[in-house]
């Protein structure tokens, strides 16, 4: 398509999807007519989407790993090669009924802390961000999983206001180059949580030397 959408006919019957209220199986299978008082909205979020913001910007939801999270503009979107985080720590505690505890810095969406609680009843954690926005989707998706009783949200710079020591500390940091040209849709993501300085790492500078103290010891 002129837009450059690699799935255009995918995509847009997720937007269907979302403006109806049904799941992307009913619009395949079923015969949902886009009422009238719907297109204007359809449309919009067409013009949206060519114009290189996000599907999951739009519909505000994003896949990873067995869930699906609410994203906004205030939050990085889960991305799939983040799902090695969670893959490592399956594979580094096998026993699933471990009692483990978790801070994940620069939680965002909460995606990697909230993945890691539904793998292991039994553990709790504390997702960290200095975005209040970004805390909100976060404890937003804690509540839509089951898991508010076991997350905790904190704004802090790092782990500046935690004090506790954890098992695992799960962190993705920031690392693009400022000034480095990154695809128009990576752009609709806050650039607090993309750019770290004229190397890309500035973020593991600050955070790396503040990560003794929680670690249990």
């Amino acid at each position: 398509m002129r837009a450059g959408v690699e799935r255009p006919w995918k995509e847009l019957r997720m937007m269907v999807a979302h403006v109806l209220g049904c799941s992307y199986e009913d619009v395949v299978l079923g015969d949902q007519a886009i009422l009238e008082s719907k297109v204007n909205t359809l449309e919009a979020l067409v013009l949206r989407r060519a114009a290189h913001e996000p599907l999951t910007k739009i519909i505000g939801e994003a896949n990873f790993w067995d869930h699906t999270f609410y994203t906004t503009c205030d939050t990085l979107d889960p991305r799939p090669e983040s799902e090695l985080f969670i893959e490592t720590v399956l594979n580094l505690y096998t026993d699933k009924a471990a009692p483990l505890s978790f801070l994940d810095l620069g939680t965002g969406t909460g995606c990697l802390l909230l993945t890691c609680l539904s793998e292991y009843p039994n553990a709790k954690g504390v997702g960290v961000d200095n975005s209040p926005a970004a805390l909100a989707v976060a404890a937003k998706n804690a509540q839509r999983l089951g898991l508010e009783a076991r997350a905790r949200f904190v704004l802090s710079n790092w782990n500046d206001a935690v004090e506790e020591g954890f098992d695992v500390v799960l962190c993705n940091p920031p690392y693009v180059k400022e000034g480095e040209q990154l695809a128009q849709e990576v752009l609709f993501d806050p650039a607090g949580a993309l750019f770290a300085g004229e190397d890309g790492l500035a973020a593991y500078r600050e955070v790396f030397p503040k990560l003794r103290k929680s670690v249990m010891q």
